[in-house]
This record gives structure tokens, sequence and C-alpha cells, in this order.
């Protein structure tokens, strides 16, 4: 989901505008430049990959935890 949402982002899907942090004030100083934007929907694209990849690192480790706990569970037996 992360991942396609950073995608999404990382096009510049106008369904996401509401969802980047748009600092109204910040955006008035630099003229409402589309470079901006672009920026900020750059910004929250890797927000969202740095996310999706750190749900995959915590889910390899516990997979790694899960195969070890079960092996030594076996061994005891």
């Amino acid at each position: 989901m992360l991942t396609l949402l950073g995608v999404f982002f990382q096009i510049h899907s106008p369904a996401l505008f509401t969802d980047i942090p748009l600092d109204a004030d910040e955006w008035k100083t630099k003229n409402y430049s589309m470079t901006y934007v672009h920026e900020k929907y750059e910004q929250t694209a890797l927000n969202c990959f740095i996310a999706a990849g750190m749900y995959v690192l915590l889910f390899i480790f516990s997979f790694v935890q899960q195969r070890m706990n079960s092996r030594n569970n076996y061994e005891m037996s």
C-alpha cells in the first residue's frame, strides 16, 4: 500500500494534492510556484518509500525470529 502511494506521489497524482504537507505562507513566498508543489510531492513519495522499506525490514526480522523460535521449540521437544 505504501509503495503504491509512493508511486502515485512520485507521478504527482492530483487526487493526492490534499495529502501533501503544503505550508500556505511558504508557498506564497515562493510566488505559488509549481516547483514547490513538486518538491513536496517528491518528499512525500520518499517518505512513503522509506516507510515501506521499514515494513519490509521488520517483516524479514520477524520471519527470521519466528523461524529461529520454532526451530528451538522443535529441538527441545
